[in-house]
């Protein structure tokens, strides 16, 4: 089904760059929709593998750290994307400077966060007794959050220039990737820490991927630290985390 659609997409790519704002509009909302409905069903299908091959007690184990990362990802987003989709569609030629620095701010901020999310892992252990291999999950799910930075930094680049259509084909790609290493690890019996394994690896399969698209669609990136330019960046983002958190 994705490799049709690839086919039928390229063939009408040509006529979209001369397309009216309605055609335009049209691109944007369909092809994310039907890719996120598919995303959504293989989702729904690998869960159920995941649950009978699992079990309750190890499943439970594996939505604690899931539903827990989940905060973390929040947290070091900080609401960076929309920023930066938002003032790229503005000024263009800030790319590189929105870029560069976010994708520096999500390494700082996931950086910080690991002794907090260690905090809440011994608390747990502590008060739930909490199994090793779920903190070692945890932890795998949470070195994954870096290349998935760097995933969301250049997603922030696309959406800007309307380029939706390229994100939505990368989280396609890296789900079916997910689903077939995912899998492959419950079948061999790695259990939540292959799963965790996983996340890492497709994690950083669509970085390189998206990285590469980037760099054929736009430019190469370059190193650009601002620490003012950082502060200020924070200070906005903070009611789209403060948002994002509570919801």
């Amino acid at each position: 089904i994705a490799g049709t659609a690839l086919w039928g997409w390229r063939r009408v790519a040509r006529r979209l760059e001369t397309a009216t704002p309605i055609q335009r509009l049209a691109k944007n909302v369909s092809v994310p929709m039907g890719i996120q409905l598919l995303n959504r069903l293989l989702d729904f299908a690998f869960a159920i593998f995941m649950l009978r091959l699992l079990g309750p007690v190890n499943a439970g184990k594996y939505a604690f750290v899931v539903v827990l990362i989940g905060y973390f990802i929040v947290l070091t987003d900080f609401g960076l994307s929309t920023l930066t989709t938002r003032e790229v569609a503005r000024s263009k030629d800030q790319a590189n400077r929105y870029l560069s620095n976010s994708a520096l701010l999500r390494l700082s901020l996931t950086g910080l966060s690991v002794p907090l999310f260690a905090a809440i892992l011994v608390f747990y252990s502590w008060r739930s007794e909490l199994s090793a291999d779920t903190a070692w999950t945890g932890f795998l799910l949470l070195a994954s959050i870096v290349p998935s930075g760097l995933a969301s930094a250049l997603s922030s680049i696309f959406m800007a220039n309307e380029r939706m259509e390229y994100t939505a084909a990368v989280s396609l790609v890296g789900n079916l990737l997910k689903l077939a290493l995912g899998v492959l690890v419950l079948m061999l019996g790695f259990g939540i820490i292959g799963l965790g394994i996983v996340s890492v690896v497709v994690s950083g399969s669509t970085a390189a991927l998206l990285y590469y698209l980037f760099r054929r669609n736009f430019f190469k990136p370059l190193l650009e630290v601002d620490f003012q330019f950082q502060k200020q960046m924070l200070m906005t983002s903070y009611p789209l985390m403060a948002n994002n958190f509570l919801s």
